[in-house]
């Protein structure tokens, strides 16, 4: 399987209230992992990257994250996943899907959008028009990274430019110099990067936004198969980590459970509950369902 070094953006104040819930799930399974924060934290541990906090500075911090990954990772991995503290991965998934491609490709994939701000014909919408959404994180292979550092954010300053829409900006980047972007949809059409929690999409309750903003629609997910999930109840993701690990199976290998990630009843709320409702019949499918 192809190695995947996954990396979050964060700051300080939000070690504790959310990314300590990624470090101690799903984060773990990455071959390589990595904070980068505003500070340097050797507890936790952070890479400081002397950029302000907040919002505001989120793509001059992306900007510094790929520059140190480049200059210290880029040949401990194959594939680099940018993902968020309300993102769930599903890393045997992700290597399932990422292990067709080859990492010498200058790729990038994850759920396709079409920016409003940027010019294309609607009716002959083409592929150098999309960019990949931050929620649910996006891939880069080794090549991608290695053209992005060394030929788009070194030698041009438009790139990566301080302030907010870091995805797309990185899009724009990325496409200047030649990367491709990846449809990453299954056999069926479904999107495997899902940019909502996964009650939205398995309900199919989308807004009107992503309907005409979304570059493929709004389609069905492909539910069991699916690579990362957009969550914004952090006590979920015990719950879901603990029940992928318990039922989930990636190529006939059972993942083991960690028991003191389930949260407790009193710690569930009623969003949480009703969420775990829509997913558990899922949960108790046959293996055949998922592969």
């Amino acid at each position: 399987m192809p190695r995947v070094l996954c990396w979050l953006l964060t700051d300080p104040p939000d070690l504790d209230k959310r990314v300590i819930h990624v470090r101690d799930t799903w984060a773990r399974r990455c071959d390589v992992t990595l904070f980068m924060s505003s500070m340097e934290n050797k507890t936790f541990p952070t890479i400081g990257l002397r950029v302000p906090p907040g919002r505001g500075h989120i793509a001059k911090k992306a900007k510094a994250a790929w520059k140190y990954i480049y200059e210290h990772h880029l040949n401990d991995a194959d594939f680099f996943i940018k993902a968020d503290p309300d993102t769930y991965v599903i890393v045997e998934n992700l290597k399932h899907c990422l292990s067709s491609r080859d990492p010498k490709r200058a790729e990038f994939y994850g759920h396709q959008f079409y920016p409003s701000d940027w010019e294309f014909n609607a009716d002959t919408r083409i592929k150098k028009s999309v960019y990949m959404s931050g929620g649910p994180g996006f891939v880069l292979s080794r090549e991608a990274v290695r053209l992005l550092v060394t030929k788009a954010i070194n030698s041009d300053p438009k790139c990566l430019q301080d302030g907010e829409a870091e995805d797309m900006k990185a899009a724009k980047c990325l496409l200047s110099v030649g990367a491709e972007p990846v449809d990453t949809r299954d056999q069926l059409g479904r999107e495997r990067y899902m940019i909502f929690p996964p009650y939205v999409h398995l309900k199919g309750h989308y807004a009107d936004w992503y309907k005409k903003g979304g570059a493929h629609g709004a389609v069905e997910v492909c539910r069991m198969k699916s690579t990362t999930a957009d969550l914004k109840i952090y006590n979920y993701i015990f719950y879901l980590d603990w029940a992928l690990k318990i039922r989930w199976q990636t190529k006939g290998v059972v993942l083991t459970a960690t028991a003191s990630s389930i949260p407790t009843p009193s710690e569930l709320t009623t969003d949480v509950l009703l969420q775990i409702q829509i997913i558990q019949p899922l949960l108790d499918m046959p293996m055949k369902t998922y592969y």
